[in-house]
């Protein structure tokens, strides 16, 4: 699988690595992964960097990414990625599915932009 899902002690964060080809598949899969590890009540961080993927999502494919995402845990998610990647219309389509469906995401192309937002009290 091209995601590498990675805890880190320190910050407390969780980082989804993508390279490479990622498929919907892929993407679903990792969600799941995270779903099993966010199952308390705590909210938990997630930085998705896809800034060595190579491959792009259609907005139908954002709409189930989206869609998955909406599941009961306590879950913000920054993603890192490039305008070759997302679209500004991208990156908004992705925050609205997912703002829609009760979830709190935000596409960026700074990491540490990302960061400051995700670990930020809202």
């Amino acid at each position: 699988m091209p995601n590498k899902l990675i805890y880190d002690k320190r910050t407390g964060l969780y980082k989804v690595e993508a390279s490479g080809i990622i498929t919907l598949d892929d993407i679903l899969e990792t969600i799941n992964e995270l779903e099993k590890v966010s199952s308390s009540d705590k909210l938990i961080y997630v930085l998705i960097d896809t800034l060595r993927q190579t491959s792009k999502l259609s907005i139908l494919d954002a709409d189930r990414v989206a869609s998955a995402l909406s599941g009961k845990n306590k879950v913000r998610y920054a993603i890192l990625s490039t305008d070759d990647h997302l679209s500004l219309n991208e990156q908004e389509v992705i925050e609205k599915l997912a703002s829609h469906r009760g979830k709190s995401i935000r596409v960026f192309t700074d990491r540490d932009v990302a960061l400051n937002w995700l670990i930020s009290d809202h």
